[in-house]
C-alpha cells in the first residue's frame, strides 16, 4: 500500500479490485445461491439453490473452489489485457493505459513495470 495518504496506486487498485470485484463477487454468488432473494426468485436461481443445497459439504467446497478459481482467472485475465500482456485482438497496434485522475491532472496508474496482473496474483490463489 501507498505511504500517501488518498493516493491511488496500482497496489491500491488492486486491493480495491481484489476486495470489491472479485471477493465480493464471489461471496455475493454463494449468499444469493443459499438464500434466493426476493419473494419470487427466478427460477434459475431456485434450481441453483435447490442443486447446491443438496450436495455434501465435501462437494460443496469443491464448487466454492472451483467458483473462485473461474473468477479469479477472470479478474487475472481482465489486469492482463490492460497490462497489454494478453492481447484484445491479432495485430492490435495500441496499447491501453488505465490513468488516476487527480486535481493536477492524469498520471498513469501503471509505471516502472509494474504489472496489475502479478500483484493480483500476489493476492489470489491462481499463482498458487
Amino acid at each position: 500500500m501507498s505511504s500517501e495518504i488518498g493516493r491511488i496506486t496500482a497496489e491500491v487498485f488492486v486491493d480495491v479490485v481484489f476486495e470489491h470485484a472479485f471477493e465480493s463477487a464471489v461471496e455475493g454468488t454463494f449468499k444469493v445461491i443459499e438464500d434466493p432473494p426476493g419473494r419470487m426468485p427466478p427460477s434459475y436461481l431456485l434450481e441453483m439453490h435447490d442443486w447446491y443445497d443438496g450436495l455434501d459439504e465435501a462437494d460443496r467446497a469443491h464448487v466454492r473452489r472451483v467458483s473462485r478459481y473461474a473468477a479469479e482467472s477472470a479478474v487475472f485475465g481482465v489486469l492482463c489485457l490492460l497490462d497489454n500482456v494478453r492481447p484484445v485482438v491479432d495485430g492490435y497496434a495500441e496499447e491501453m493505459q488505465l490513468n488516476v485522475r487527480t486535481k493536477d491532472g492524469e498520471r498513469p496508474l501503471r509505471s516502472d513495470g509494474i504489472e496489475l496482473h502479478g500483484l493480483f496474483n500476489d493476492r489470489s490463489e491462481v499463482g498458487r
